[in-house]
């Protein structure tokens, strides 16, 4: 008996053992997989607050190594090529314009190159690979901050569109678009009525316009563009490329006798002046580029029926392309069907 007692103590003794052996281990490896888990988290957390080195290039960079014919770019045929070539064939020495900004809406900059004022160059990045595609002026003639833009198709047909890119492939996609020769008005895919189309193209016009810059082969960018503010406290852009003064309407082919149209440009303000019926317009006037847009905010209208009417709160915007001293109108708010130009002013010789 006191043998099997004696048996029973070891055994639960040597169990015992067993246990705290085994307790023991396991707090150790528990606390090497807390501190394993620490470090790791501690590596995670260092990674996270990582920012990019200050040599770090800038993704826009290779547009103007572009420009500097410094790289190449695939064209929409999927053949390499060169700035120069392109510009050379459009008088490059005349003048190279540009601006950078988020076309597509896919969160990274295009650069849109205007050359000679006639041609676009669009400039799109995929990775190290720019792809560029070509344009006319009248297939872009305002380029609106949010990428949509408007295009005419002859003097019956005007367009507002977007595009998106796929390496060399453009994607147009037509927002609007009219041709009044069938009386045709959609928008979205939509037919709509002449005044929904018109309230709409009044909306797109609204929206802000983005701003080209002149280029100087010898630096990446340069802007002669300078912001100005008039008189009444109004701010504006004023470019080299533009002189004001009075620009007379060309009235070649006409025989009217005493009629004159002219815009008179002063510290920033615009005023239209009509002499047979005494018409008159008063407004801002702002240069980008090449392109000066007129919006137009006051004014006298006249005519046979009811005379002299003064007008206020006007919302008349238009659009000019400046060539040396003529101005020559690419659109205007009040006739979305206007034919792109069909209406020029020259300066007035003082």
């Amino acid at each position: 008996m006191k043998s099997k007692f004696l048996s029973t103590l070891i055994v639960t003794i040597m169990l015992c053992g067993i246990f705290f052996i085994l307790a023991g281990c396991g707090q150790e490896v528990s606390n090497n997989s807390n501190e394993n888990l620490a470090s790791d988290n501690q590596t995670t957390e260092s990674k996270e607050v990582q920012k990019p080195s200050k040599d770090e290039e800038n993704p826009d960079d290779i547009y103007f190594k572009v420009l500097k014919n410094e790289t190449s770019y695939v064209d929409e045929s999927n053949v390499e090529a060169y700035f120069k070539e392109y510009a050379e064939a459009y008088n490059f020495n005349q003048s190279v314009k540009y601006s950078l900004f988020d076309l597509d809406g896919d969160g990274q900059n295009e650069m849109i190159i205007l050359v000679s004022g006639e041609m676009y160059l669009i400039l799109n990045r995929e990775g190290n690979i720019v792809y560029g595609f070509t344009d006319v002026l009248r297939g872009m003639l305002r380029i609106k901050t949010d990428g949509t833009y408007s295009g005419s198709g002859g003097a019956a047909i005007s367009v507002i569109c977007k595009s998106t890119f796929e390496k060399n492939k453009r994607n147009i996609q037509t927002l609007a678009e009219c041709d009044t020769t069938y009386n045709k008005y959609i928008i979205n895919e939509k037919s709509v009525s002449r005044a929904e189309f018109e309230k709409y193209f009044e909306e797109f016009n609204n929206k802000p316009n983005v701003e080209f810059k002149d280029y100087n082969n010898n630096e990446e960018s340069t802007n002669d563009e300078q912001k100005q503010t008039n008189s009444n406290g109004n701010s504006y852009n004023k470019s080299s490329a533009f002189r004001e003064g009075v620009y007379n309407k060309s009235l070649a082919g006409t025989d009217a006798e005493g009629y004159e149209e002219s815009l008179t440009f002063s510290d920033g303000n615009v005023s239209y002046n009509e002499t047979y019926w005494g018409r008159k317009r008063s407004g801002t006037y702002d240069v980008q580029g090449n392109t000066i847009t007129v919006k137009y905010t006051s004014g006298i209208d006249a005519d046979s029926i009811n005379g002299n009417t003064p007008v206020s709160n006007l919302n008349e915007v238009e659009v000019y392309k400046i060539e040396d001293n003529k101005l020559i109108m690419q659109s205007t708010s009040t006739d979305p069907y206007y034919k792109a130009e069909s209406v020029v002013y020259e300066l007035k010789n003082n």
